[in-house]
C-alpha cells in the first residue's frame, strides 16, 4: 500500500483447461456397444431362466399330462440333459434372428414362449440396428468438458502450473472430483511445471489437460491450428471464478489515472 498503486483492471475472464478433442473409439469391439454390461448380464439371467422353466414344463407335462410314448417324450427322450439342450438352442437361435420350430401343446408353453419371443424381437431389432450405427457412424468418446470428466478419462491426466490459482484450488481440495484429482498430483509431483513453455511441450502430446485462463487456451488451440492445419484440441468449460487482472504501478505514477480514465 506504500509503494504500489493498481489501475483499474485491464480485463477480467474465466479460467478453462486446453483438452485434446476426443479420438473414435475403436470398432474391434462394436458387436458388445450396443447394450452395456448390466444389459447382457440381464439378457443372459432372462434366457437361463427362460430355457430352466421350459425344461421344468416338459418335465411335468411328460410325466404328469402325457405317456412316455407321445411324440414330444419320445424326441426328448423325456430327459432333463436332452430337453434343456433343445430350449437352449431355441433360445440361441431366436436370439440370432435363425428361428425354430417348437411344440407348443399347453397354454404354460405359449405364454412363456409367447413372451419370450416378443422381448427377442425388440432386443434382436435394437441390437441390430444399433450395431448398424456403430459400424457406419464414428462414435467418438465422451469430450472432456469438467473436473468430473477429466477424472473419469483414462487418456488424459492433468497438468498444473506452479504458483497459480489453479494449483492452490486443486491441490486444497477435500472433496470432489478435485480432490481426486490432487490425490493424482501429489503421487505424480512431475506433473507441476514452472513455465508456460514446459507446459506447452507437454500438451503437444494430446495426453494432457492444462487449465489456464480462457485466452490462453483460445490462443494455444488456434497456434496448434495454424502449425498442424487440423483442429487437435478444445477449451474445456469454464471451472473457476471470473479472474480479474490489474497492473501494479509505482505509487503516485503519473500513468495510473491514465489506466483508470481508459
Amino acid at each position: 500500500m506504500k509503494t504500489t498503486d493498481f489501475a483499474i483492471f485491464m480485463w477480467a475472464e474465466s479460467l478453462a483447461m486446453v483438452v485434446p478433442l476426443p479420438g473414435e473409439e475403436p470398432r474391434i469391439f462394436a458387436f458388445v456397444h450396443p447394450f452395456q454390461s448390466t444389459v447382457w448380464l440381464l439378457i443372459f439371467i432372462a434366457g437361463f431362466t427362460i430355457v430352466v422353466f421350459m425344461t421344468l414344463f416338459s418335465a411335468i407335462d411328460c410325466n404328469f399330462f402325457s405317456s412316455p410314448e407321445t411324440s414330444v417324450c419320445i424326441t426328448r427322450k423325456c430327459t432333463i440333459n436332452g430337453w434343456f439342450t433343445y430350449y437352449l438352442m431355441y433360445i440361441i437361435n431366436t436370439m440370432t434372428n435363425q428361428g425354430n420350430a417348437i411344440s407348443l401343446r399347453r397354454l404354460s408353453f405359449r405364454i412363456l414362449v409367447g413372451v419370450w419371443v416378443l422381448v427377442a424381437t425388440v432386443l434382436v431389432n435394437s441390437y441390430s440396428g444399433t450395431v448398424i450405427s456403430y459400424l457406419t457412424i464414428p462414435n467418438m468418446k465422451p469430450p472432456i468438458n469438467t473436473f468430473e470428466d477429466l477424472v473419469a478419462s483414462e487418456d488424459v491426466e492433468l497438468i498444473l502450473l506452479a504458483d497459480t490459482m489453479t494449483k492452490k484450488q486443486i491441490m486444497e481440495a477435500t472433496r470432489g472430483a478435485q480432490k481426486i484429482l490432487g490425490d493424482d498430483i501429489r503421487a505424480h509431483p512431475d506433473r507441476i511445471l514452472n513455465s508456460i513453455e514446459e507446459a506447452t511441450v507437454r500438451l503437444k502430446t494430446e495426453r494432457y489437460a492444462f487449465g489456464n485462463s480462457q485466452s490462453f487456451s483460445n490462443s494455444f488451440i488456434a497456434s496448434q491450428f495454424q502449425e498442424n492445419g487440423k483442429c487437435r484440441f478444445k477449451t474445456s468449460d469454464p471451472y473457476s471464478m471470473t479472474m480479474f487482472y490489474s497492473m501494479p504501478l509505482q505509487k503516485d505514477s503519473k500513468y495510473t489515472p491514465i489506466f483508470k480514465y481508459a
